[in-house]
């Protein structure tokens, strides 16, 4: 089951860089969000490498977007999305899973 979630985010995340590169904002944010709900999903589960290929697939995303059309309300998807990915991990006692969800979520608080 994990390498299923593991291949379903990173299919997501290739399909979030190219609907970046051709100025789909739409079908950024819902791969954006389909990344996210599967990474909740597998530190539900206790997949942990599930869950730390979705928050750093995640980040890949972030970084995809161009920074000045960021707004307020993608900034806290992100966060939102890291967030739940962070506290599920915590609930199944997955450290490294979590670190890896908090560490992005930093990132995203940086910028």
């Amino acid at each position: 089951m994990e390498l299923v979630t593991i291949n379903s985010v990173l299919a997501f995340g290739k399909l979030a860089k190219a609907a970046a590169k051709k100025g789909y904002k739409s079908a950024l944010n819902r791969a954006m969000v389909a990344t996210g709900k599967l990474g909740r999903a597998a530190a539900s589960s206790s997949l942990e490498a599930g869950s730390k290929v979705a928050a750093t697939t995640l980040m890949e995303i972030w970084n995809f977007s161009s920074p000045e059309k960021k707004d307020r309300e993608e900034m806290v998807a992100f966060s939102l999305l890291l967030r739940d990915i962070g506290s599920a991990a915590a609930a199944q006692d997955m450290e490294e899973a979590l670190l890896n969800a908090i560490t992005c979520l930093g990132e995203v608080g940086k910028k």
